[in-house]
């Protein structure tokens, strides 16, 4: 009888397990986008003005690299005005920004990053000052010389949202800043990519961002301050039909936890906001479904989101908890246990092969623009599916935390890694 439960439960798995990856499929065609060229813009007609707004509490050990870059982009800096805005009125960076003469804020009563930008843009309407768009920093980031140039071509084309190509300053310190960098590579390099060749909304990350003045104008303020801003802008755009784009000459460099437990406590939060801000346009996205005639296949896509990942995820592991199971009852009735073993072991490394498979693409994805080290190459195919498995744990325990807010996770690394051999 055990057997044949075990073979009913086979049966059901790749039922399920096929139909889920039927539906991600699609997916597959913004990889494959991934790998071609940049999409195009034209040259500017003009220089549009731009307000960069960098949330930098306690940020003293990298901005001045931020500020140097900024200072440094190939664009008339008398249309760049730059904004930080500090939670301490003894914070550092209060100092080195008074050094390089830009807007220092200082908000203490700031709960998330989307609470210093509403500062930010609240103080920018009060001054009556006028900017064509926002562009968002953290202030570890570094924005290369052509990035301002760059978006002002997405901005003149008409777009009212435009993603940068987000690199990491630190792919070869270990293991876990490149799993974290890998992360992007997918959102943006295998995902943004194609779907901006596609003409579909992007799904925005982090920042090095650019929004057009008349998407922020009606409110004059921040109005995405949710734990995960970045989606919550994303899901926002879908619903309001606005023209999103992803910028890949835009280059910025960020940097990535090397701390285990701080990437965990990260994307805790992360998945946290992801779920909140579901909740917050789903319904939204499906009523504008029916209601609009444009981007039909983002709100789609979005009403489903990230679902068919979760049921493959789902329908692994309850079939590797049967195999436990299995091996329990086999114990109990005193019949071989080795079938129950041998599955559990066969499914895991399917999985584990599939995941370094998938981390091999996105190592061939950018390896055009990143040094890789061959530790680093070892680190990621041997050790990004382990990476990748542990968003599991750190989504069960985001679902049932209840106080996850904005934690400072420290930045200290304050120039770009020197990459010595390249694979």
């Amino acid at each position: 009888m055990i057997n044949n439960v075990a073979d009913i439960s086979r049966i059901v798995f790749l039922i399920i397990l096929g139909v889920a990856c039927l539906l991600f499929a699609y997916r597959f065609i913004y990889a494959m986008l991934g790998f071609g060229k940049p999409v195009k813009f034209k040259d500017a007609k003009e220089d549009h003005r731009f307000a960069i707004l960098i949330p930098a509490r306690n940020e003293s050990k990298v901005i001045r690299d931020l500020l140097e870059a900024i200072k440094a982009q190939k664009y008339d800096q008398s249309k760049i005005d730059t904004y930080v805005v500090v939670k301490d009125p003894k914070d550092e960076t209060i100092k080195i920004g008074e050094e390089y003469n830009v807007n220092v804020l200082v908000e203490p009563n700031q709960k998330c990053k989307g609470d210093a930008l509403d500062f930010a843009i609240k103080h920018i309407y009060e001054k009556q000052e006028k900017y064509d768009a926002f562009v968002i920093f953290d202030a570890d980031n570094i924005p290369k010389e052509d990035f301002i140039k760059e978006i002002n071509k997405a901005l003149d084309a008409g777009y009212d949202i435009g993603m940068g190509y987000r690199n990491s300053k630190n792919w070869n310190d270990n293991w876990v800043s490149a799993g974290s960098s890998m992360t992007f590579t997918f959102v943006n390099t295998l995902s943004n990519k194609g779907r901006s060749k596609l003409g579909l909304s992007n799904i925005f990350s982090g920042t090095g961002y650019f929004v057009n003045e008349s998407v922020i104008e009606p409110y004059k303020c921040w109005p995405f301050k949710t734990l995960t801003e970045d989606y919550e802008i994303s899901l926002y755009a879908i619903v309001k039909d606005l023209k999103t784009t992803y910028v890949e000459r835009a280059e910025y460099l960020d940097e990535q936890p090397t701390s285990f437990p701080v990437s965990c406590k990260q994307r805790k939060r992360w998945i946290k906001g992801y779920f909140a801000v579901r909740k917050k346009f789903v319904g939204q996205i499906i009523k504008s479904l029916f209601k609009s005639k444009e981007n039909k296949w983002s709100k789609v896509e979005q009403t489903f989101g990230l679902l068919p990942i979760i049921v493959i995820i789902a329908d692994v592991m309850i079939y590797l908890a049967l195999q436990i199971a299995f091996m329990i009852w086999a114990a109990i009735i005193n019949v071989s246990l080795w079938p129950f073993i041998l599955e559990f072991v066969y499914t895991f490394a399917a999985v584990y092969v599939a995941l370094s498979i998938v981390s091999i693409v996105g190592l061939v994805s950018e390896r055009k623009r990143v040094k890789f080290t061959a530790k680093t190459v070892a680190n990621v195919i041997f050790f990004n599916p382990l990476f990748t498995i542990s968003w599991i744990p750190v989504a069960i325990v985001a679902l049932f935390s209840k106080n996850v807010g904005w934690t400072a996770i420290e930045h200290t690394k304050s120039i770009s890694d020197k990459q010595e051999k390249k694979v």
